[in-house]
């Protein structure tokens, strides 16, 4: 939420109450399920949100938090979603120890502190064991490839990857974090964007990112590309031909301090609104750390090592 900051006080009386006290009337969760419905249909023609759904089908067992369900089964939960369960879920996870708030802008901290008091007080505490959701292993199998096959689709959607046995606490989360990048950023630097689609001419786009990583889960992975039909298979075989030049190779000391740059950039610019500073210090209260600072991403980036990075990189070679 957004306010002047003379009406602060006001919208966090209006978030409490909205938290504390949810209106889950039978004719408003007809009307939410109804534009649910209606994403749901816009995602089912997604061939990006389908194949990473059946992706993470392939890696993770159901029982696992990253495990995603179909288009088709989130409708029938949505279908057979009741008000009792709705209500059910807020007295189990809804209260004291369970959210964060997050506030950036030019407030008042004390005013802040005395109104989140006054409207917060007396809400029932939440264990902190409750939130934590449960991580079964991911699967242990071959080197396994799916291909879903929908008519019509001027395009096809690929996905490639594997979980990772690493949390954002890890020693190589940020090293590994600067050499994906160097593999394949978002944009036009990464090697597999400059070689795949600027030199071969084979992709629309193809990116190397991570993933998975809130609270203390353990993450994954991925190559994601978007290829015509004809060229699915040259595509791929470069994909796979690149990514195998980079882990034996490695990236170059050049290629490190130009992502590190990049990296830091890009996170200072995600502070230029007070919208994204208060989800920079959201994600930064999620690690649980006793005091949110805003440097700390960036004194980590920076002190990232080559050596660091090339040795990252064992980590995406299951």
């Amino acid at each position: 939420a957004a306010c002047l900051a003379r009406y602060a006080p006001v919208l966090i009386g209006l978030l409490a109450e909205a938290l504390r006290e949810p209106a889950l009337h039978s004719r408003s969760l007809g009307a939410v399920k109804k534009r649910l419905f209606g994403e749901l249909r816009l995602e089912e023609d997604d061939m990006k949100s389908v194949a990473k759904v059946a992706w993470t089908r392939l890696v993770y067992p159901p029982s696992h938090p990253h495990y995603e369900p179909t288009v088709a089964e989130r409708k029938e939960h949505l279908r057979l979603l009741q008000k009792g369960e709705l209500t059910a879920f807020h007295l189990a996870y809804f209260g004291v120890g369970s959210c964060i708030l997050a506030v950036a802008g030019d407030v008042d901290g004390k005013m802040l502190e005395r109104e989140v008091v006054k409207h917060f007080s007396g809400w029932r505490r939440i264990p902190a064991s409750q939130t934590i959701l449960l991580q079964p292993k991911a699967r242990i199998m071959p080197r396994a490839m799916r291909i879903l096959s929908v008519r019509e689709k001027a395009s096809v959607d690929m996905f490639l990857g594997s979980s990772l046995t690493l949390t954002k606490r890890s020693p190589d989360y940020y090293p590994l974090l600067v050499g994906l990048s160097v593999l394949g950023a978002r944009g036009v630097t990464g090697r597999l964007f400059q070689i795949v689609r600027e030199k071969l001419g084979l992709t629309y786009g193809i990116y190397a990112l991570p993933g998975g990583f809130e609270e203390e889960l353990k993450g994954y992975w991925y190559i994601s590309a978007t290829f015509a039909p004809a060229l699915f298979a040259s595509g791929l075989a470069a994909t796979k031909r690149e990514l195998s030049r980079f882990l034996k190779g490695g990236p170059t000391a050049r290629e490190i301090a130009d992502q590190k740059h990049i990296i830091s950039s890009h996170f200072l610019l995600s502070l230029a609104s007070s919208r994204g500073a208060a989800l920079v210090v959201r994600l930064l209260a999620e690690e649980r750390a006793e005091q949110v600072d805003l440097d700390l991403f960036l004194r980590r980036i920076e002190s990232v090592t080559f050596q660091q990075v090339r040795a990252s990189l064992q980590h995406l070679r299951n």
